[in-house]
């Protein structure tokens, strides 16, 4: 006596789970460029305004896969992030990512369920 089981659907099952490291690699970088626009805008909201260099100078800016940097290029941006001896900080850096990386997670989810979905 023998027993047979077939399995149908499995090349589909296959195809979509080899396809789950590209779809995680793109949401990742889809998050980050989010991330990074986001903490870019608050970071310009709640800078200090006197001439509107520092402001101006904040930009957000892609260095590799997933992985961006936001910061202020006026010579004095980390002066008034972090203060001096004669002047107190200002912090408008590091609110600014606090807030963006408090919803984060949430969005996370949101994007990979929506890349799954898509493979589906």
């Amino acid at each position: 006596m023998s027993a047979q089981v077939q399995i149908k659907g499995l090349q589909a099952v296959i195809k979509f789970l080899s396809l789950l490291p590209s779809a995680v690699r793109e949401a990742g970088d889809q998050v980050c460029s989010r991330a990074a626009a986001r903490v870019e805008v608050e970071a310009k909201r709640i800078a200090p305004w006197r001439t509107g260099a520092l402001c101006r100078s904040i930009l957000s800016k892609k260095i590799g896969e997933a992985e961006y940097t936001v910061g202020a290029s006026v010579h004095y941006a980390g002066y008034v992030e972090y203060g001096t001896s004669r002047m107190r900080e200002q912090p408008y850096l590091r609110p600014a990512v606090n807030t963006v990386m408090a919803g984060l997670p949430h969005e996370i989810q949101l994007l990979l369920q929506a890349k799954i979905n898509e493979i589906k």
